[in-house]
């Protein structure tokens, strides 16, 4: 009886608590000139949003004794939306160029880094849904870089694994609304900013792409022992701390 004790309480004492992983998300709204169509797509957003949180929460619930995820909801409002996104209200990630060339677009990177002060954001990963951008993914991921954890940074849509990312691009996930509504993305993108890569074999991952992704395994949304351990490893670095981004200057003009 007493050696049982003495290991229960070895138990208790061996025990480390979670790391918490600040997130904030930003709400962007709709592009629809009609007023009744624009409140409706508005309420679309804030309930995808909310859902997204649930369906992310309950993907990475497996992970708890490491690390859990804490969401903080901020509506950017009609003026920091037409500051960020133009009147067009899309992200212009990408800038047509010719052909089916693009080239780099800065709007993703205005918003990022002026939307810590405009909204006050302190978390270190920041999740915008805009109506649109030019990017065709669902969403779009800019981990920490370099990552402590991998000696390239993880594949996005935008840049090649091993490449850099811009400084201002850092720390953001952004999320469109006019595509497929797609519960993962959000659970998704939150194993690339942790570090994780794509998953190649099992369809019932969530760190599968979307198009390989098996919609009958659990919605897709499974986590294996291994990426919970990767992806703890990440969060407890300083890429996962309280710094939202580097101090660089703002590129968008102050309003007059």
């Amino acid at each position: 009886m007493r050696q049982r004790r003495r290991q229960r309480r070895g138990g208790r004492s061996g025990s480390r608590t979670p790391v918490a992983v600040n997130v904030d998300v930003v709400l962007l709204l709709s592009n629809e000139s009609d007023r009744g169509r624009a409140r409706a797509a508005d309420r679309a957003m804030r309930a995808r949003a909310r859902r997204d949180i649930t369906f992310a929460r309950r993907v990475w619930r497996p992970a708890r004794h490491r690390f859990v995820f804490r969401f903080d909801i901020h509506d950017a409002g009609p003026d920091l939306t037409r500051r960020w996104l133009g009147s067009n209200r899309r992200l212009d990630d990408l800038i047509p160029s010719g052909g089916r060339n693009f080239r780099r677009g800065h709007e993703h990177v205005d918003m990022n880094l002026d939307a810590v002060s405009a909204l006050g954001l302190t978390a270190p990963i920041r999740v915008f849904y805009v109506p649109s951008m030019v990017t065709s993914s669902g969403g779009t991921s800019y981990p920490p870089n370099p990552h402590p954890n991998r000696p390239q940074v993880v594949q996005t849509e935008l840049r090649g694994s091993g490449d850099q990312h811009d400084p201002g691009e850092q720390g953001m996930v952004t999320i469109r609304m006019d595509l497929r509504d797609d519960p993962h993305t959000l659970a998704h993108e939150l194993g690339h900013m942790l570090g994780l890569g794509h998953e190649t074999t099992d369809r019932s991952q969530i760190m599968m792409p979307r198009d390989e992704r098996d919609p009958n395994s659990t919605l897709g949304g499974s986590v294996s022992p291994g990426y919970i351990e990767e992806a703890a490893f990440g969060a407890e670095q300083p890429n996962a701390g309280q710094d939202p981004v580097p101090s660089l200057p703002r590129r968008i003009p102050a309003r007059r």
